[in-house]
């Protein structure tokens, strides 16, 4: 009898302690599902353009309208595909859970990026094979 009041003590008490905060939650994939619709921003400010989202069939990009308003210009990129505009073509190189690396051909010329996640899930660490560098900071929207 104690050992079945023990036992039902016991799974009260795991029933009962999970706790539901998502904060707490690590989520687990690679960056495309981890961050699908997640905007980013150019810069810290709320009007910095433009903004990106990535998700696992491209990438969309919000450019602001001047005089900047709140209102923004869409343009979706499908990886692989080239884009209307100049017919550059972004290919995904690599899809890990904190790194996206990407492959943008445009015209003769290739350029191998590379985005990583900072520790607080906050920024991208946006890097070239040209040594170039950036910075995109997590948004609560696109055009916010």
């Amino acid at each position: 009898m104690k050992k079945l009041i023990l036992l039902l003590s016991v799974l009260f008490i795991v029933s009962c302690s999970s706790d539901n905060n998502d904060d707490a939650v690590t989520k687990e994939g690679n960056f495309l599902d981890v961050y699908n619709g997640v905007a980013w921003r150019s810069g810290p400010g709320p009007g910095d353009c433009p903004w990106y989202v990535y998700s696992p069939e491209g990438f969309k990009t919000y450019e602001c309208k001047e005089p900047f308003n709140g209102e923004c210009n869409e343009f979706t990129n499908l990886w692989g595909v080239p884009d209307i505009e100049d017919g550059a073509i972004v290919t995904v190189l690599e899809n890990s859970k904190n790194l996206l690396k990407l492959e943008t051909k445009r015209g003769g010329n290739t350029t191998i990026g590379t985005v990583t996640v900072s520790d607080d899930g906050n920024f991208l660490n946006i890097t070239n094979d040209k040594n170039e560098t950036g910075k995109q900071y997590k948004a609560s929207a696109p055009c916010k």
